[in-house]
C-alpha cells in the first residue's frame, strides 16, 4: 500500500473556509504537511524537541542543522521505499521534499532568529500551496 499523498481536489469541502488568516494558514500547513510522511515529521519534532537540553549553543546549532538535513534526505529515500510499483513518484519526491523544507522552516525557524520570518514563511506557504496544486501527483 502506497503512503504517498495525491492531491485532493481544490472543490472539495475542506479547502472552502472563511477569511480568518490563522485558519487559512492552518490550511495550508496542514496540505504541506500531508505531502511529507508523518514519520519525517514526528522524527523532526522529537529531535528538535530534544536539542535545547543539549545547553551548548554550538552543538544545539549543528544538532539542528543535522535534523533538518537528515529530514530532506530521509524524505526521498522513505518516500522511495514506501511507494508502490506501478505509480509515478520522481515528481512526488520532489514536491514532498520540498514541502519538508518548508514545513521545518515555518514549524522550527523560529529556533534560530537570525534566519526566520514569520511573514515571510507564510507567503512562501501560501505560493507553494498554490503552485503545488498545480503539479500533477498523480
Amino acid at each position: 500500500m502506497s503512503r504517498l499523498y495525491y492531491d485532493i481536489p481544490a472543490n472539495d469541502a475542506r479547502f472552502a473556509g472563511g477569511n480568518d488568516r490563522t485558519e487559512k494558514t492552518k490550511e495550508y500547513l496542514d496540505k504541506v504537511s500531508r505531502l511529507v510522511p508523518a514519520e519525517i515529521l514526528a522524527a523532526y519534532m522529537a529531535i528538535i524537541g530534544l536539542i535545547p537540553a543539549i545547553h551548548n549553543e554550538l552543538l544545539e546549532t549543528i544538532s539542528f542543522i543535522l535534523a533538518f538535513v537528515g529530514g530532506i534526505v530521509g524524505t526521498p529515500f522513505y518516500m522511495s521505499f514506501m511507494a508502490d510499483e506501478n505509480r509515478p513518484k520522481r515528481i512526488h519526491i520532489i514536491v514532498s521534499t520540498a514541502a519538508f523544507i518548508l514545513w521545518a522552516y515555518i514549524v522550527s525557524g523560529h529556533l534560530i532568529p537570525n534566519y526566520y520570518n514569520p511573514a515571510f514563511g507564510s507567503i512562501l506557504l501560501i505560493i507553494f500551496t498554490a503552485g503545488s496544486g498545480k503539479i500533477p501527483l498523480n
